[in-house]
């Protein structure tokens, strides 16, 4: 099958760009659903659970805590907010109010499609009904997310910003659906010339780690490991020695995920200073 849409979309791409760039795209949004483990639907049935939609898009959103200090948690790709138990196992529940979202197409929520406006909006609206947010917790795509709904409205309620295993922006997801889907150069620049036209409110190109860093005006915590395979470290290096004021904790031997004591460790931390 993947060389089927492979062929149909690199034949097109010249001859069709307009279409072809929008099938480019929707295949870029498929999700591939991971299966909640017992445990993570034990920890999410403890949750006040609630939904967001927005026309064929669902998102779940569930609730921990009582605090008043709040936080919103963004998973990433193919990933759910089971991710998060033990960092909400570690947090002290009666200070903190934590606000944990399935994207579409992932954990809990319905559907099979994912792209970086809807999850924007999704996490803008949950930010405007609850108020003034203590940090925005994003892990891989839920870092993007995160820098592009700020990048495009600086003004939201948020004190704080913790980014971990981000893509380094959009143009490293391209270059990886390029290469993973063996698509031609014209393929990706009809598949961009879709995306600007009808789906992000900023230039592409644009919504990146880098330029986010740069006007920034929160505190940030940028978490990130050495052996990522996923999304590799170089770039984000470069993303956070242009701030002497963002944070850094750079790990070893974690991979992508991140699933580790310390980096809980190291984000209370940085929760309690800020």
């Amino acid at each position: 099958m993947k060389r089927i849409f492979t062929l149909i979309l690199n034949k097109t791409a010249y001859v069709l760009p307009k279409w072809n760039g929008k099938q480019a795209f929707k295949l870029l949004c498929k999700v591939k659903r991971i299966e909640i483990s017992s445990q993570g639907n034990d920890f999410l049935n403890k949750a006040v659970q609630s939904k967001w939609s927005y026309h064929n898009y669902e998102a779940t959103i569930y609730k921990y805590g009582s605090g008043s200090k709040k936080l919103i948690f963004l998973h990433g790709w193919l990933s759910n907010s089971e991710r998060w138990r033990e960092m909400i196992e570690s947090l002290d529940l009666r200070d903190y109010s934590c606000y944990l979202i399935d994207a579409p197409g992932h954990g809990r929520s319905k559907g099979n499609s994912l792209n970086l406006e809807i999850y924007r909006l999704i996490l803008i609206d949950l930010v405007k009904s609850q108020g003034d947010i203590h940090s925005i917790i994003g892990h891989s795509l839920g870092s993007l997310v995160t820098a592009y709904a700020l990048m495009r409205d600086a003004t939201l309620p948020v004190d704080s910003i913790i980014l971990m295993g981000a893509p380094a922006g959009m143009n490293s997801i391209y270059d990886f659906f390029k290469r993973i889907m063996n698509l031609n150069n014209k393929t990706i620049e009809n598949m961009d010339a879709f995306i600007n036209k009808e789906i992000t409110e900023i230039p592409a190109h644009e919504i990146n780690i880098k330029n986010f860093l740069k006007v920034v005006q929160q505190p940030v915590l940028v978490i990130h490991d050495y052996d990522d395979k996923i999304c590799p470290i170089v770039p984000i290096e470069t993303a956070v020695a242009l701030n002497k004021q963002v944070e850094s904790f750079f790990t070893s031997h974690l991979g992508h995920d991140l699933l580790d004591r310390e980096v809980i460790k190291r984000t209370l931390h940085f929760l309690d200073s800020v």
